[in-house]
């Protein structure tokens, strides 16, 4: 094995705010100053290979997490908590990047997962549309009543949870409690992501438009006002997205696109301009490197989880 690298450490704080009473993972961030030349055992985890350049200048840094394929994936705010679905639907966990998969007790029949800020608590849709939770790393899964979907996100405060059922039709509810239950917002659209504090909503719909939620645009809730406000179609045409994910700082939107091409975007709304939509710096940026089906992002929008076009997982730095 023939690989040159500098490793360096940084001690990051962020608000519980963003992240959801999580603090950013405290880890070691791999600079790689050469190319590999062969897959090794580079830190005593074998399930880690190193596939490109850590050049700033030439784009992300990316790595294989070889091992396991995933049709869904998703991270804690903090970076600490990787949850994953593989192909049997089986649930997966690792203790982010430096971490290994190990299995996580679930009724074996999940298609989407989401999880909150801490990792504490996921959210899952099973082949039936039934949304199920689990609020504590060992507890019980408990089923949720309510509308069957395809779809669930939630944000890093655990607060905001969005659905979407087979209609394209979009659903929030305030977190769980004996007193929260689902409410009907706008259609049509199949994957939605929030920010940390449920501020800053993004989603797409089946012929891969990009939306934002605009509180102010009437016409989206059931009662009261909200409704999608177009992105993509304004800015961008021909770009297509089927899966996105908001940092929980809202700072950045990364999208991947039926082609499995990588996109990033800023916020949608323009707070100088009392949030009109933003007519500047709006347009989706693609972002250089492997073929990539569905995204999870930490806090900060700097380190991306992902799914390739074959199913294998990708930890991104961007």
């Amino acid at each position: 094995m023939k690989i040159s690298v500098c490793i360096f450490a940084s001690w990051i704080f962020h608000r519980a705010s963003v992240l959801g009473d999580a603090t950013l993972d405290t880890m070691t961030d791999p600079v790689m100053v050469k190319n590999y030349e062969e897959t090794g055992d580079m830190f005593g985890d074998e399930d880690i290979e190193i596939t490109a350049d850590g050049k700033a200048s030439k784009g992300p840094t990316i790595w294989k997490i070889v091992g396991k394929k995933f049709i869904d994936i998703s991270v804690s705010a903090g970076n600490k908590h990787v949850f994953g679905l593989d192909e049997n639907r089986g649930l997966w966990h690792r203790g982010g990047y430096y971490g290994e998969w190990e299995a996580s007790q679930s009724p074996g029949n999940f298609v989407e997962i989401d999880t909150n800020g801490d990792g504490t608590a996921v959210w899952a849709i099973d082949t039936e549309g039934t949304g199920w939770l689990r609020q504590g790393y060992h507890a019980e899964w408990e089923k949720l009543s309510g509308f069957v979907l395809t779809f669930i996100g939630v944000s890093a405060d655990g607060v905001n949870v969005w659905g979407v059922n087979n209609r394209g039709v979009a659903y929030w509810r305030p977190g769980k409690s004996e007193t929260s239950y689902w409410e009907q917002r706008a259609g049509a659209v199949t994957a939605v992501t929030t920010s940390g504090d449920g501020k800053s909503v993004w989603a797409v719909n089946k012929s891969g438009d990009t939306f934002c939620w605009d509180p102010k645009k009437a016409g989206g809730f059931a009662k009261g006002k909200g409704n999608w406000q177009a992105y993509s179609r304004q800015y961008n045409i021909g770009i297509k997205f089927k899966s996105i994910d908001i940092a929980a700082d809202a700072s950045v939107v990364y999208a991947a696109s039926f082609d499995n091409e990588l996109y990033a975007a800023t916020d949608c709304f323009d707070p100088k301009f009392n949030k009109e939509y933003k007519k500047e710096n709006g347009e989706w940026t693609k972002i250089a490197g492997p073929k990539v089906s569905r995204v999870s992002v930490e806090a900060y929008g700097e380190y991306i989880w992902a799914i390739d076009d074959v199913g294998d997982v990708l930890y991104i730095k961007v």
